[in-house]
């Protein structure tokens, strides 16, 4: 018989049949049973070690058990996947096997290498294990798995074997086990790949006994605690956790995230759809987290998955449909292809562009800004009927002052099979125009596009399939919301919802994004004039007198005075006020009077970059600072700095 999908379960349908008929129901009981004869055990499993009973083997049809699973020779994938994943429901103990390619995508994401030791201590089927890759002799580094239940406990026993790999399982409750006095006291591990049961309660005096301290007391919040104490220094791990743990309110799962966040780099957060995995209907998400100190220059991706592969329906045995999210994001995560740039006609690199592939086959791409440029919006542009062109992105960026606006256009698809493309775009709309069909002369609107971004939003990077969804977006660790650490993915990549209400602190704040709007427009009209800062003429003093907004009399200057003098809160936020402390230092001593500095946004740069940007703007708004371009060896350079006399009109 070919050893095919179909044939396979038809072959096990049988072999449940003759357990059913012997009295056996409980489909774990007949996998672990199927475990050792296959692994070629003692002949019947004795009632000290597993949870059969004699007098119902003894009313097995053997032979016609052995005959159905000597029709296939590879005996370690009739297990795995087939056999491990032919459960009901209501048969696992509450435990399930993990989809094998949601097992791949934890170990290719965390990096894990041939030599590096390896440790689950939920191990369930053992499916962390098996699934690895080894090196070129076979041989793979340490690798230890624990589990609670002792059926599943050797189910992963005999997975292993079966699998040819050197794995030890040890049965009992892991807090014990790696307790002052457990088997795994001392030992810790280069990697921690976990998928643990949820909402499980755990003594308080057992998580005293192995932390110290008070940590929490279910399984969500105590067993990542657990990863993170058994990884190396520098070691990575991948944990399964219920969604809500990643922002609800309750102390214990804070304090887990604030260690994830703060004492570890986490690396990236994925969240999967409801039922991806094997009858759960809990929503879950990925973790991944390495354990170092996080610095400014590290960053979080976070992620979702919106297509896995399977339908609601779908067979666990069966491969995932090609294309899928979890693919995608697997290849987005480790991707080693070269990074591009996009440069401008001044020789200027704005854009980085990586191409996520898989067997030459396009899956998407990782878009990125420079060191002194951020994404401000993306706009998906699709056409029908069009042979060159089908799909493309025009990503808009900006500079770290929000001044020097460039596009660039991303090719997603082709029809024909030249390589995409991603190039600098000096005028946007005749190339709308030319992709659509539009000539100059008609009075057709050109299409805009679907909006993939705020126009406000300043993104670092970002990963977009072929279809130009945003499935990924990488965070600062500046810019990660630190007020109750929420890590939900949702909440850095709904970027396109512009139904979400404003917040205003302050009616200033609306006046001030009026100021600002205009501001805008008479900076376009200095550009088209050609106007800088250059010079004065000869009969201003040079540099001119810092303006002193708290010498201004009348009502017009009592709202300043407050702000100059005292950074009052009724005006800014603690976040602001720190800002402002530092434009408020920008200033130097020239003869007996004092002017203006120039600085940029690094140079005041306070509690992250989102809160420095959105502060300088309102002061920008507010007329406490200007916006200024400087010729620098031939070059336009934009600077901030404080007003002086010289911006105030005088009637």
């Amino acid at each position: 018989m070919t050893e095919t999908g179909n044939a396979i379960r038809n072959s096990l349908d049988r072999i449940w049949s003759i357990f059913r008929r012997a009295g056996i129901e409980n489909d774990l009981e007949i996998i672990e049973y199927i475990a050792t004869f296959l692994t070629n055990d003692i002949p019947y499993p004795d009632k000290a070690s597993y949870s059969l009973q004699s007098s119902l083997l003894e009313q097995l049809d053997l032979s016609a058990i052995q005959q159905e699973l000597s029709q296939y020779s590879n005996k370690a994938t009739l297990f795995d996947p087939y056999i491990v994943f032919h459960l009901s429901r209501n048969a696992s103990k509450g435990a399930f096997p993990i989809l094998r390619h949601v097992v791949d995508m934890m170990l290719a994401i965390t990096k894990v290498g041939h030599d590096d030791t390896l440790a689950d201590f939920t191990c369930g089927s053992g499916g962390f294990f098996i699934r690895r890759k080894r090196g070129i002799s076979g041989v793979v580094g340490r690798m230890v798995g624990v589990e609670i239940d002792k059926s599943w406990a050797h189910i992963a026993r005999a997975n292993a074997i079966l699998h040819d790999l050197d794995v030890h399982i040890e049965q009992g409750n892991v807090l014990d086990i790696v307790a002052s006095l457990g088997f795994l006291a001392e030992e810790t591990f280069d990697r921690v790949m976990m998928a643990p049961s949820f909402n499980l309660p755990i003594s308080s005096k057992l998580v005293h006994r192995v932390f110290g301290r008070d940590i929490g007391h279910r399984s969500e919040v105590v067993l990542p605690w657990l990863a993170l104490a058994k990884l190396k220094v520098d070691g990575r791990a991948a944990i399964i956790v219920p969604e809500t743990l990643l922002m609800s309110n309750n102390p214990d799962e804070e304090q887990l995230r604030r260690e994830l966040v703060v004492s570890n780099e986490l690396e990236a957060v994925i969240s999967l759809p409801a039922q991806a995995l094997y009858f759960s209907d809990v929503v879950t998400s990925l973790l991944f987290v390495r354990k170092r100190t996080p610095t400014e220059k590290l960053s979080t991706w976070f992620c979702k998955v919106e297509n896995t592969g399977y339908s609601a329906h779908r067979d666990p045995t069966d491969p995932p449909i090609e294309g899928n999210d979890i693919e995608f994001l697997t290849q987005a995560l480790t991707s080693t292809n070269p990074l591009l740039e996009v440069i401008t006609l001044e020789g200027i690199s704005c854009l980085q562009v990586q191409w996520v592939s898989l067997k030459a086959k396009q899956l998407g791409v990782i878009l990125g800004g420079t060191e002194h440029t951020h994404i401000r919006s993306v706009y998906l542009h699709e056409m029908e009927n069009v042979k060159k062109l089908s799909r493309f992105l025009l990503v808009h960026i900006v500079d770290d002052l929000g001044m020097c606006t460039h596009t660039a256009m991303i090719e997603l698809y082709r029809e024909d099979n030249v390589s995409l493309r991603a190039e600098y775009v000096a005028m946007p709309e005749q190339l709308l125009r030319e992709s659509y069909g539009i000539e100059l002369d008609e009075n057709v609107p050109i299409p805009p596009g679907k909006l993939l971004f705020k126009e406000d939003s300043y993104i670092q990077r970002v990963a977009l399939d072929i279809n130009g969804r945003v499935l990924g977006r990488a965070v600062s660790y500046q810019e990660l919301d630190t007020s109750n650490m929420n890590l939900l993915p949702s909440m850095y990549l709904d970027l396109a919802d512009d139904k979400q209400p404003t917040v205003i602190d302050h009616p200033g704040v609306l006046l001030g994004n009026i100021r600002k709007d205009n501001r805008k427009f008479y900076r376009h009209v200095d550009t088209f004039m050609g106007r800088l800062e250059l010079k004065p003429i000869l009969e201003e003093k040079l540099p001119p007198n810092l303006y002193q907004v708290h010498e201004q009399k009348g009502k017009a200057g009592k709202i300043p005075r407050l702000i100059e003098d005292a950074g009052d809160n009724k005006f800014f936020s603690p976040e602001q006020q720190a800002v402002w402390a530092k434009v408020r230092k920008q200033i130097y001593k020239v003869d007996d009077y004092i002017t203006a500095s120039y600085f940029t946004t690094d140079m005041v740069h306070a509690v992250n970059k989102a809160n420095t940007r959105s502060t300088l703007e309102l002061l920008l708004g507010m007329g406490l600072i200007v916006q200024v371009t400087v010729l620098e060896n031939e070059k336009q350079v934009s600077y901030y700095r404080r007003v002086t006399e010289r911006d105030v009109w005088k009637p």
